[in-house]
């Protein structure tokens, strides 16, 4: 069964000048583009909660489209020393029982849920003018031979 949805991407993290009119923003890597995400994904009507900022890692941040679904959203720099322009985005349920499969337990969204989230965080990307390159895969790193470039529909539910 298909758990997660991974995205890597090129974009440029530059903030717009509306919360930082003097030029002297500072911030961790990851931190505007994951707003971004978080406030967009508000505008659709998901349910998300406060930004994690794991140190010096990268962000997270989980997204609920009712008590049903709850998934997390991962984003972390990719080892990009050049450019800092390479992302790696995960999708995942936010509750995995890798144990608990064995007396029935269910992880927190199905693989629909994590592809809508999917394709609602691909539209709004795509609205970054820096935004390049997307390669898509389920459920590991998405390299030339297995990605999309869009988030493509789970194969099955099971």
């Amino acid at each position: 069964m298909a758990i997660s949805l991974n995205l890597r991407f090129q974009a440029s993290e530059e903030c717009d000048g509306k919360d930082d009119p003097d030029g002297d923003y500072e911030h961790f890597r990851g931190e505007i583009l994951m707003s971004k995400i978080s406030d967009g994904l508000k505008k659709l009507a998901w349910k998300v909660s406060d930004i994690e900022f794991w140190r010096d890692l990268g962000w997270s941040v989980c997204s609920y489209d009712s008590e049903r679904a709850k998934l997390e959203v991962i984003l972390v720099p990719f080892l990009d020393k050049e450019f800092h322009r390479e992302w790696v985005l995960q999708i995942t349920p936010k509750n995995i029982p890798f144990f608990g499969r064995l007396l029935g337990q269910k992880p927190s969204a199905t693989p629909s849920d994590v592809y809508q989230l999917a394709c609602d965080i691909h539209s709004l990307l795509k609205k970054e003018s820096s935004f390049e390159m997307p390669r898509w895969s389920w459920d590991g790193p998405p390299n030339d031979k297995i990605a999309t470039p869009e988030p493509q529909p789970p194969e099955s539910e099971n």
